[in-house]
């Protein structure tokens, strides 16, 4: 990025060029978006931007059968390496629902991957669950001119706990 922050692009293989409906049901909150095609990925990896695997259809892994959510996961992985030659070394979890179960999935299969967890980095972070930043948070340049301060920590907190209380609401 311009901001020499690295990028990565989780993707879909099987809702390429679609869009971001996983479930055939609009999410609460979440706008249903036209997802990018085979060309416009390929045209962001050779701009620098890393693409990652996402499983093949956006499935809460930790509601399948054990064979069925390796499955999503190593599909996904080789259907992206056959498009664009290159192999993803990082993994997202769909909606961030992992369990111990899951995360030795990745392992096998990944470098890294991330969750959804809205998080520091720390030196105990394992690189299998590792807290993912959705840049819709920092839209804002000025959010974004203050990662790693004490501001932008306290902002994180803010974040997290506003998820937390989201989360509970919903319940």
């Amino acid at each position: 990025s311009a901001a020499g922050l690295p990028c990565t692009v989780f993707v879909v293989p099987g809702r390429v060029g679609t869009d971001n409906d996983w479930g055939g049901q609009p999410e609460e909150g979440i706008p249903t978006l036209p997802l990018l095609d085979w060309d416009q990925l390929g045209a962001l990896a050779e701009g620098g931007v890393s693409l990652g695997a996402h499983t093949m259809s956006h499935p809460r892994l930790t509601h399948l059968p054990a064979p069925e959510a390796e499955a999503e996961i190593t599909a996904s992985a080789s259907r992206i390496a056959d498009r664009t030659g290159q192999r993803p070394v990082a993994f997202a979890y769909p909606y961030g629902d992992y369990d111990d179960a899951v995360v030795d999935m990745a392992e096998r299969h990944f470098r890294v991957a991330v969750t959804a967890d809205f998080a520091l980095l720390t030196a105990s972070t394992s690189a299998h669950r590792i807290p993912r930043l959705d840049m819709v948070y920092f839209r804002n340049p000025v959010r974004l001119a203050a990662w790693g301060s004490s501001a932008f920590r306290r902002y994180l907190k803010l974040r997290q706990v506003g998820r937390w209380v989201g989360v509970r609401v919903r319940r």
